[in-house]
């Protein structure tokens, strides 16, 4: 587990991400401050500072709710309803 400032971090990695764009080097951790309620539950990010890309550590809050999805658990979304047949009818368009 990590700390930075006041901020504990179990699934932070060893080495910083690398940006996908050789040129840019490594990708900045994004703090805390910066992040919605959503992205703090999903795990720990890095962004590029030139290029936007990000890069996601999941938590194992989402990990365990993935594996659950998986095995057809409460998070499971609905299926998707078969689809029905539409007709239309086409007027002419006299002047």
């Amino acid at each position: 587990m990590k700390q930075i400032g006041k901020v504990r971090i179990r699934n932070m990695p060893a080495l910083r991400p690398r940006c996908p764009v050789d040129a840019h080097g490594f990708m900045e951790w994004r703090p805390s401050s910066r992040q919605t309620p959503e992205q703090l539950f999903c795990g720990v990010w890095y962004d590029c500072t030139q290029c936007k890309s990000s890069v996601l550590f999941p938590s194992p809050g989402l990990k365990a709710q993935l594996a659950d999805m998986r095995k057809g658990g409460a998070h499971q979304p609905s299926r998707k309803r078969p689809r029905q047949k539409v007709t239309r009818q086409l007027r002419r368009a006299d002047g």
